[in-house]
């Protein structure tokens, strides 16, 4: 029975006080030096695995013997370790493990991993621990083979590099083992196109570049008619380093799929795109520059995780959308042409031919990253203006200075279609036409006469004119890729109080000493 307690200055204290057990009261089990099974099992588990724990705070296993595959820890002593564990220990001890202290153990061990163990980050399906190596995860089962690429050349290891750890993704499909001496025309037979195609450099050079993680890698968009071969060309290019049957769903429709399949893919997919919102454009432009995404923890209702990322990959669609010209930017388009019906082959023909060459294609993809890792270091260092997209530019560089041009040249032609099918940009081309450049005028001056130049029977005019003299400037903002295309530079400055914006060709326009003017400036 709880003994009685009153109210003693405000404190609550016992009435009558507790009386300790007597000695030969206490009933001592016989196997009382016996270890618990919660120290068997944190025994068991401290002896079969090593623990880590991520850059963002996520505690892994790996296990000491065998195929040293990490594997993911819960808060709650669920997820992948549990099962693995309850394997292991059956196995070994030929007896079935106590649940209840599997569970104890793995919570804590999960603690102590969080808080004490050494931090060891996770990558996917490719690593580059150093400027002048890249790691490439085959996935096989069983084992945890690589490819180590350098400078010198790539060789096949049982295990990755000392500090270099590879996850499995639920997507994640194995690849073959590369041949040594694979020739490029064995992918460029299966896309049907010559070897002095300007589509081929690219998708040659892309490949790989998208080698390197750690840099900004544009998207593949593959469009044309129906008929055209875009999405089966999408996926025999993407799954030479990544494989997979199909590319997936429309970009832009749902950001969390989107984030999900970035954070289990090495290249994503999407299918039939066709149309592109400002904020599909924004998406794109930060899967490939690169983003994270904050989300709950599994069995947990306060801890956070955070997924980040950077990606590219293949998309398909009819015809490129109207992206803005950050994320037009962040595209090298590949147009696909008509296939007649008597050179058009089954799916199941071309799935079967590029399982049988995908070793040595694999293998000419990794001899050209190794010319890329080679003479990356004389590529960076070349003298010469670079497009937005330097790192990835100087990549392509260092394997081909041919295949660099054609970037370049590809990014070009790519930004003057959009100028030329962007009416915003038509009319301030038209309006500056009747100028004398360079020429300086407030962006209330420059609304007024440019509006003169609009089409005003265009249905779409009041989706595309900016309302404002601020609406205005932040359009010339927005759209400086396009404008520069078509040989036009605006840039503001400041003057004391007072903001103007220069117009002029692109070759002469002045620099501007803070930057193009943002939207939410008052005049």
């Amino acid at each position: 029975m709880s003994p009685k307690i009153q109210k003693n200055g405000g404190e609550l204290a016992p009435v009558t006080p507790i009386t300790p057990p007597r000695e030969h009261d206490l009933k001592m089990p016989k196997d009382a030096d016996k270890p618990s099974a919660y120290k068997l099992t944190l025994d068991f588990l401290n002896a079969t695995y090593e623990f880590f724990h991520t850059p963002d705070g996520e505690p892994f296993a790996v296990p000491r013997q065998g195929v040293r595959r990490p594997i993911m820890l819960s808060e709650k002593g669920e997820g992948g370790l549990k099962g693995q564990a309850q394997y292991d220990y059956e196995r070994t001890s030929g007896k079935p493990v106590n649940s209840a202290a599997l569970v104890q153990a793995l919570t804590s061990l999960y603690q102590v991993a969080l808080r004490e163990s050494p931090e060891l980050r996770l990558h996917l399906r490719v690593a580059r621990p150093t400027p002048d190596v890249v790691v490439l995860d085959l996935a096989q089962p069983g084992n945890t083979r690589c490819v180590v690429v350098t400078g010198d050349g790539w060789q096949v290891e049982d295990e990755p590099p000392q500090g270099v750890a590879f996850r499995l993704a639920n997507s994640t499909r194995p690849l073959p083992t590369p041949t040594a001496g694979g020739e490029p025309d064995a992918l460029r037979g299966l896309l049907g196109w010559s070897a002095t195609d300007r589509r081929w450099l690219l998708v040659r050079g892309w490949l790989a570049a998208a080698l390197l993680p750690d840099i900004a890698r544009p998207v593949l968009f593959f469009h044309g008619r129906a008929g055209s071969s875009k999405t089966t060309k999408a996926v025999t290019v993407v799954s030479v380093i990544d494989p997979r049957d199909e590319l997936g769903s429309s970009f832009g429709k749902n950001e969390r799929d989107e984030v999900a399949m970035a954070s289990n893919r090495y290249l994503v997919g999407f299918d039939n795109v066709s149309r592109a919102s400002e904020e599909t454009s924004d998406r794109l432009s930060r899967l490939v520059t690169g983003t994270s995404d904050e989300r709950r923890t599994l069995y947990s209702d306060n801890d956070q995780f955070v997924i980040s990322f950077r990606r590219t990959g293949v998309i398909t669609g009819l015809s490129v959308p109207t992206f803005k010209s950050d994320a037009l930017e962040r595209l090298v388009q590949i147009q696909c042409d008509t296939i007649p019906a008597s050179q058009r082959r089954s799916e199941k023909a071309i799935a079967e031919e590029r399982a049988a060459k995908h070793p040595t294609i694999l293998g000419a993809v990794l001899s050209d990253l190794t010319t890329i890792l080679r003479n990356l270091p004389e590529s960076e260092l070349r003298e010469g203006g670079k497009p937005r997209m330097a790192d990835f530019s100087d990549a392509l560089h260092a394997l081909d200075p041919a295949i660099e041009e054609a970037f370049t040249a590809a990014a070009s032609e790519a930004m003057v279609d959009a100028a030329e099918s962007d009416p915003f940009v038509m009319t301030i081309q038209r309006w500056l036409a009747k100028e004398t450049l360079p020429v300086r005028y407030t962006a209330t001056e420059a609304h007024a006469r440019a509006a003169r130049f609009r089409d005003e029977q265009d249905r779409d005019l009041h989706v595309w004119w900016p309302k404002d003299a601020r609406a205005f400037a932040g359009a010339l903002t927005r759209q400086a890729g396009p404008l520069e295309a078509v040989g036009i530079r605006a840039v503001s400055s400041r003057n004391g109080r007072s903001r103007t914006w220069t117009f002029d060709g692109s070759a002469n326009a002045p620099e501007s000493d803070e930057g193009l003017f943002e939207e939410d400036e008052e005049f």
